[in-house]
């Protein structure tokens, strides 16, 4: 049996004790889910938002209600090249225009349809 058995524990680790159940985040397969990462004000470009695209795919042509005020789309780009749409887990920055440009902060997700 050996002297290291005999004080070996059996106890469970922290996060097995816990024991959290994680329930994916359910989207819907026609939007497209946006995380913002960080906020630019460009001359000339107006509001750029930088961030991961979570789910979905993202074109030009969506737009998204921030606080009750819509944005759109101006222009996307990815690695310095314009780009027509981006799919999920695609880093990518969006030039935006609308109502709601003033509302939008860093770490909020914009749910695109």
């Amino acid at each position: 049996m050996g002297l290291f058995n005999l004080f070996k524990k059996k106890e469970k680790s922290i996060v097995e004790q816990i024991k959290v159940e994680e329930k994916p985040v359910e989207y819907s397969s026609d939007k497209g889910v946006f995380s913002v990462m960080d906020i630019y004000n460009i001359t000339g470009v107006g509001m750029v938002i930088v961030g991961k695209v979570v789910s979905g795919s993202i074109t030009k042509t969506m737009t998204s209600i921030v606080n009750g005020k819509q944005i759109s789309i101006k222009t996307m780009e990815a690695h310095h090249k314009q780009i027509e749409q981006a799919n999920a887990g695609e880093s990518v920055g969006i030039a935006i225009q609308g109502e709601g440009v003033s509302q939008i902060v860093k770490g909020i997700t914009l749910e695109f349809k």
